[in-house]
């Protein structure tokens, strides 16, 4: 139906309306009305017509009366004929009756005429009122007929106005808008009337200029954008939902070698090998039902597909798209193959230079060391100086390495964390401990403020916290005046423990804060020289802080000092199975003072042994009795027997005759001069305050019993050996190879309790001896290189040289003969 007709349509109905009303409502109506109204003029008329018959009736002149009713009859059109009656009903008008026509429906009226009340004559009228009716229907239809006429000619007249106001104007439009939609901008609407087809036209011919000026910006910004995406150095890929490549850029042809047509259409996973492959499209589906976002929006190293097969590393971010109702993916695809060969050179050179610096390191603090802790007292001063300035140049190396080694780590995002729940005010004193000779030697004293429950736990990695206290403890001793005290404060609110490191130094200025934590960052320049460092401590600092979950910040005002903290999160110990592991060698303390308990049990850990408690000397039988434990830590005062007597009853019972016991006791010398003599025998009398050293010495030897250990150190450098030689020469039979072929040929012939190993040898690495040494040896690598998660499973424990003391070798070592005992 055309815009013509739907407007025309309606005057139409309006006009049918309006005649179907007149036809079937108002004529019949009308006609009723005039056919009532002509009966009434009737009534009146005969009314009249008697009134003026009175007279002659009176005087009896018939012949008037005769003359009256002739005139009426020649005047009344439709009145066929009168009778006129007198008193006694006998007609005195006409003389000579008139027939009536046939076929025709008269009407009769009948009047009396009266006087005074008395009637004194009637006539009868009678009268066509089919032919008064037909000509008022006449007259009806005539006027019916004009009406419609008329109203026809109005809706002609709006006809052609619709036609000319708005059919015309609207007819342009739409070619306008066709003209529009085929892209042609150039035609403009012209109309001067300002009303709604007015404001249309305007609103078109703007809409005209908006879509023209917006269609020239998009084809310039497909320009552009095509340009970009063509021109770029990245693969850029979209698909659908259904995982299809939709589009598919020059350089990702480059990167893939597919042509665009051989890959748009196709499932993107044509581009990646297995597992990627066979994951992708359930990956997908589980999105799309779920919203459960793994990569989109994350950029991660991936491995990918070449046309020739080949497979490459590739660096893959993916975003989403909503166009509409539908999802498109757009990934941006980057070729690391290049970066990954350049990152292993770099590896590779880092850790040979590692090596090659840690080894020879290694053995100068090693010997060092050595000759300091067993022979200073008897070298001349001036040489005792000269060793002591080795020492501590040797050690500042081996820091000024291991930042750079770390930083390096930090970098490649390889610095590995081992977990551990820590008991935080052990190690915080002992980070303090540790840190005191620095502090003296710069007139600085160290104050430990423990603020929170002493047993407040942290997951973090001991080794890694204790450098986060080293670094923030001697940056604050640095910069403290001489004979100030730097105060190491520790407090907890809620699940967060803080640990604030407090000077009295000059403190930061506004201008060093926002790079305070950059690399190689310095204050001054003239501090390198005069305080010393790299600059790196902070960087590596923070960046071990946020991998255990914390954050760190400072406070500080110039001229007031300086407050570095971090934040960790407190350990609920109650979350993770805290039992000590059953494989260890079990130890019972039989101690009623808690905290001097918990520290042996500490200690006994630190040398790969668990430990139970018992507080009182019938705790004790009664734990000795369910369980079977290889040695006994015995203090003599105990709240309801004497441990001597203890020690009789255990060497009179056949199930612990035999069992070793050391006494730890304030009463250790007398309780050792009370036994002089005595066939009860105890293993080893240590008097209180523990010597830790000591009691290490008499736990590797009660655990060892008879047996020496054996250990193999397979090394090629010969200072590194001896170093070690030295170390274990009265706690094991010690032997070494320097090269693998050696050391295959002492594994095939010797049987060894552990066994030591080197990366790097001159003819392999270490590894390949894994599969040759007998199965629950305990291993340690100890190497200059840094090792990732895959080897160091490959071995009990991982040392780094440059990271490790004597004493931590020597403890590491301790521990797994004691666990492997």
């Amino acid at each position: 139906m055309n815009l013509h007709i739907k407007l025309f349509l309606p005057v139409f109905l309006l006009i049918a309306a309006i005649a179907a009303t007149m036809h079937y409502y108002w004529l019949p109506n009308y006609l009723a009305l005039e056919i009532e109204r002509q009966h009434n003029n009737e009534l009146t008329f005969t009314d009249l017509l008697g009134t003026a018959l009175v007279p002659d009736l009176l005087k009896n002149d018939l012949a008037e009366a005769h003359a009256t009713l002739d005139r009426v009859l020649e005047n009344r059109e439709y009145w066929y004929a009168i009778k006129l009656y007198d008193q006694d009903q006998q007609v005195i008008y006409p003389l000579v009756d008139e027939i009536l026509p046939e076929g025709v429906d008269m009407g009769v009226l009948e009047h009396d005429i009266t006087f005074n009340g008395n009637v004194i004559a009637h006539f009868k009228v009678w009268i066509d009122f089919n032919a008064t009716n037909a000509q008022r229907i006449s007259h009806i239809t005539h006027l019916e007929q004009l009406l419609l006429l008329t109203l026809l000619g109005m809706a002609l007249v709006a006809t052609l106005l619709q036609d000319k106001w708005i059919r015309t104007p609207l007819q342009q439009l739409a070619r306008f808008a066709s003209d529009i939609a085929r892209g042609k901008y150039d035609s403009r609407m012209e109309y001067q009337s300002r009303d709604e087809v007015g404001r249309l036209v305007d609103a078109f011919n703007s809409m005209r200029e908006q879509i023209k000026q917006r269609e020239t910006d998009l084809v310039e910004s497909q320009a552009r954008n095509k340009a970009v995406i063509e021109n770029a150095v990245d693969g850029i890929v979209s698909i659908d939902a259904r995982g299809n490549v939709i589009t598919f850029n020059p350089a990702a042809e480059i990167i893939f070698g597919y042509g665009s047509d051989e890959v748009t259409g196709q499932n993107v996973n044509m581009l990646m090998p297995q597992p990627y492959k066979r994951e992708h499209d359930g990956y997908l589906y589980n999105y799309l039902e779920t919203g459960k976002k793994k990569i989109i929006g994350i950029g991660r190293e991936v491995e990918g597909l070449r046309k020739d097969g080949t497979t490459f590393p590739l660096e893959l971010a993916i975003s989403e798209v909503q166009l509409d109702d539908r999802k498109l993916f757009i990934g941006i695809i980057r070729d690391i193959t290049e970066r990954k060969k350049i990152e292993q050179m770099k590896s590779e050179f880092v850790s040979t230079v590692s090596h090659e610096l840690r080894t020879p390191l290694t053995s100068i603090r090693g010997a060092l060391s050595l000759v300091l802790g067993k022979g200073s007292s008897e070298l001349p001063p001036k040489l005792l100086r000269m060793l002591e300035t080795a020492n501590r140049n040797s050690e500042r190396l081996t820091f000024l390495i291991n930042d750079i080694l770390d930083l390096e780590k930090i970098n490649g995002g390889k610095l590995e964390l081992h977990l551990e729940a820590v008991n935080l005010a052990e190690l915080a004193k002992r980070a303090t401990e540790e840190n005191e000779g620095y502090a003296h030697s710069h007139q600085v004293n160290l104050k430990l403020s423990f603020e929170a429950d002493p047993s407040t736990t942290v997951r973090v990695d001991e080794h890694r916290l204790l450098q986060v206290f080293a670094n923030l403890i001697s940056n604050a001793v640095k910069y403290s005046p001489q004979n100030d005290t730097v105060e190491i404060r520790i407090t907890r609110s809620d699940d967060r423990v803080h640990v604030s490191v407090i000077d009295h130094g000059p403190g930061i200025s506004d201008e060093f804060r926002t790079r305070i934590f950059g690399r190689f960052a310095q204050a001054d320049s003239s501090d390198t020289r005069e305080k010393g460092g790299t600059g790196l401590g902070l960087t590596i600092t923070k960046a071990i802080v946020e991998q255990l979950g914390g954050n760190i910040g400072f406070n500080s005002q110039p001229g007031e000092g300086s407050d570095f903290y971090f934040e960790l999160s407190a350990w609920d110990q109650s979350v993770e199975n805290n039992q000590l592991d059953e494989s260890l060698p079990k130890v019972l303390i039989c101690e009623d003072d808690p905290d001097v308990a918990y520290v042996l049990v500490n200690l006994l850990e630190q040398e790969g042994l668990s430990g139970d408690i018992a507080a009182t000397a019938k705790s004790a039988r009664e734990l000795l009795a369910r369980n079977d434990y290889r040695l006994l830590l015995l203090d003599l005062k105990l709240p309801d027997a004497n441990g001597l007597e203890l020690v009789r009853v255990l060497r009179a019972d056949e199930a612990t005759r035999k069992l070793p016991i050391i006494v730890v006791s304030g009463r250790a010398n007398e309780g050792r001069k009370e036994f002089n003599g005595d066939a009860v025998t105890v293993a080893d009398w240590l008097q209180k305050p523990i010597d830790r050293d000591r009691l290490s010495h008499v736990l590797a030897d009660v655990m060892r019993g008879d047996h020496r250990p054996q250990i193999l150190h397979v090394e090629d450098d010969l200072d590194v050996i001896q170093v070690t030689q030295v170390l274990f020469e009265e706690e094991a039979d010690f032997d070494y190879a320097t090269t693998l072929s050696e050391a295959r040929q002492k594994l095939a012939n010797e049987s060894y309790d552990l066994v030591i190993i080197d990366l790097s040898l001159p003819d392999g690495s270490g590894l390949k001896l894994l599969d040759q040494i007998e199965q629950g040896t305990p291993i340690v690598l100890f190497s200059g290189q840094e090792t990732d998660a895959e080897i160091n499973e490959k071995v009990t424990t991982t040392l780094t040289k440059s990271r490790t003391s004597n004493e931590e070798l020597m403890q590491t070592v301790r521990q797994l003969l004691n666990s492997n005992t």
